[in-house]
């Protein structure tokens, strides 16, 4: 007897879940790759200040979270599709903006692509892991986060291959967020309804657990990635060169966040956590210290930084009693308004001390992170992980 089909249903959800992983790549790589990462490189070229790409950084994280925010009553109203186009037609208004000859420009502009970002995460990622039965959500978390982990390879490749010029920003920028119009139509399941219930004690450790990861992660990762074409001019790097090295860190991005959620697997996302901040701690005391080998330390962050954002979904999904939505709400808010205060924080310290000080301001800020998680073994020990 031949096994059973699966249901139309069934199909039609996992076509979905294929066309909310293409629809986030594609937006991704336009908001993020050149919106959060290029942009600034574009911008330190010109002759802007460590505390101006400090600011920029900020109106981007600002505005996401302002996105995220807003994005639940926004779907509520009129659907996640929509709000996911209404996303990134903000980014795309805020690209557009770039083009106009007025010396601050990046300021509406890094505001509104922030913005569209965080309106399409919250309208598309709830959307998306909402199709998927529990058991499987870690698996798809991963996969979703190496997709739009390839946004800071492939942006700053292009833009380099395009010759970082606003022409490149543009073309790359609008092209990339009109073109995940065309799989976001293929997305034909709408979401289950779920209703919130009151959290049960370990559902708010893991929720607690999941807010630690990401708030001390978004804090490093959003100063680092508005903050290293400033080192890179320290260093005496060219725009290409910068670009070639933050193509390094999205490769290291790519390829380490499945050995991260392996290791969360087996061991826990708070020991996953912690030795991610140990091995970011290295790599920015080498960064300090001026050691060779600056690709492979530019690898190993671009996994370690851009892991705590997917070992802090994984914490909070694996909360049972919380619905996807809530959880992923929750993480990204506390990661957003983290990658916010970051660059400012230490865009000012930069100001201060020169752009050769980044390094240090990231190592003493990892080193905290890893003695909270580190006190926090007893609270997360009950935040078992998960078989897969």
């Amino acid at each position: 007897m031949p096994p059973p089909q699966p249901s139309r249903h069934v199909a039609s959800a996992r076509r979905t879940v294929v066309a909310l992983n293409a629809a986030s790549a594609l937006a991704q790589l336009g908001q993020y790759g050149i919106g959060f990462v290029v942009l600034p490189v574009w911008l330190a070229a010109r002759g802007m200040a460590p505390f101006a790409l400090g600011v920029l950084g900020a109106l981007q994280w600002f505005g996401m979270l302002a996105g995220i925010r807003a994005a639940p009553r926004l779907v509520a109203r009129v659907g996640p599709r929509r709000g996911v186009v209404a996303g990134m037609a903000l980014g795309m208004a805020g690209f557009a903006l770039l083009a106009l000859r007025w010396r601050w420009n990046w300021v509406p502009a890094g505001a509104l692509i922030g913005l569209g970002l965080g309106l399409r995460w919250i309208a598309l990622e709830p959307w998306l892991y909402a199709l998927v039965a529990p058991h499987r959500r870690g698996r798809v978390v991963g996969v979703h986060e190496t997709l739009i982990a390839l946004a800071p390879i492939a942006g700053p490749a292009a833009a380099a291959a395009l010759g970082m010029g606003r022409g490149a920003l543009l073309a790359l920028g609008l092209g990339a967020s009109a073109a995940a119009l065309a799989p976001l139509a293929l997305a034909a399941v709408a979401p289950p309804q779920v209703a919130d219930e009151p959290l049960h004690a370990s559902d708010a450790r893991a929720l607690r657990l999941a807010l630690l990861i990401v708030i001390g992660g978004g804090f490093v990762e959003g100063a680092f990635t508005a903050l290293v074409p400033a080192l890179g001019s320290a260093w005496r790097l060219a725009p290409a060169g910068v670009a070639a090295l933050l193509a390094v860190y999205g490769v290291g991005a790519l390829l380490l966040q499945f050995p991260l959620g392996w290791f969360a697997d087996r061991h826990g996302a708070r020991r996953a956590a912690l030795l991610a901040a140990l091995a970011s701690l290295a790599c920015c005391v080498a960064l300090g210290a001026g050691s060779s080998g600056l690709r492979a330390l530019m690898f190993v962050l671009g996994g370690t930084l851009n892991g705590f954002l997917t070992l802090g979904l994984v914490a909070a999904l694996s909360a049972p009693g919380v619905p996807p939505t809530r959880a992923v709400g929750l993480v990204s808010v506390g990661f957003t308004a983290a990658a916010g205060i970051g660059p400012i924080v230490l865009g000012g310290v930069l100001q201060q001390r020169g752009a050769a000080a980044l390094p240090w301001a990231l190592a003493a800020t990892l080193a905290l992170l890893a003695a909270a998680l580190w006190a926090t073994r007893e609270a997360s020990s009950q935040v078992a992980p998960q078989p897969r």
